[in-house]
């Protein structure tokens, strides 16, 4: 079955996360921001707010658990590009800072359902494609309540922090942090219930400026993820497709 996988991948959100919704709340850093999307990137949009949490964003981490992709394990001798060839918008679940996949993720993929389809109907779809072995929707946000938060740093829950805080120092010292984390996540491993899946999102160079006259810089947000063990180990590390 499934090799033991890398633990770390950096996070960056999905849309489906709401983030776009809210100005002026403060994510992690005390740099407030508001995520968007623009040209197929997720991009962060500096502005100036008031020091308080604010709404929006932080109310659709607490009220919702958004589905980050699908996670696939493939058969082995399998490949990514059967899935791809059946139709699928599949790409590696952990690559390292040369967008080579990581080793110990080389049968995990992640797939985005279709517009206008459901991570269950997507599921459904691929579980009937030979080269996979088993696929299941990776969630935003844990199960456990000790490790859901409405806090983008966390902060609400020690448990979850200190596991975020643990693969941000992996992250740091394989070069694939290269600043404070803007947003963190703790989501149950879909595949292993003995894991967990811990994203990080950073922001990073500036990718152009919001339109209008209270536009800001628009910086392309970096997602790393890890898969850690609930004892707190971290397997694996590697920028992943949220």
């Amino acid at each position: 079955m499934r090799a033991k996988r890398a633990a770390v991948a950096v996070v960056a959100l999905s849309a489906s996360l709401g983030l776009a919704a809210g100005v002026g709340a403060r994510i992690a850093l005390n740099t407030p921001t508001k995520a968007q999307f623009q040209g197929g990137r997720q991009v962060a949009t500096e502005k100036q707010s008031n020091n308080g949490l604010g709404t929006g964003p932080a109310a659709n981490l607490c009220g919702r658990n958004a589905s980050l992709g699908i996670l696939v394990e493939l058969r082995p001798r399998h490949s990514l590009s059967e899935l791809r060839n059946a139709g699928f918008q599949a790409s590696p679940f952990l690559t390292d800072l040369a967008g080579a996949i990581i080793p110990e993720a080389r049968q995990l993929s992640v797939v985005s359902p279709p517009s206008g389809a459901s991570s269950a109907s997507t599921v459904a779809d691929l579980v009937k494609v030979s080269a996979v072995a088993i696929a299941a929707t990776v969630n935003s946000q844990s199960a456990d309540p000790n490790l859901r938060s409405c806090a983008y740093d966390l902060s609400d829950r020690p448990q979850a922090s200190v596991l975020a805080t643990k693969v941000a120092d992996v992250a740091r010292s394989e070069g694939f942090l290269n600043s404070n984390a803007l947003i963190e996540l703790v989501s149950d491993d879909p595949l292993n219930s003995q894991d967990l899946i811990v994203t990080i999102e950073e922001q990073g160079s500036v990718v152009g400026h919001e339109p209008g006259p209270l536009g800001g810089q628009l910086h392309e947000l970096r997602a790393i993820s890890a898969i850690v063990t609930r004892a707190g180990s971290v397997v694996a590390l590697g920028y992943a497709p949220w």
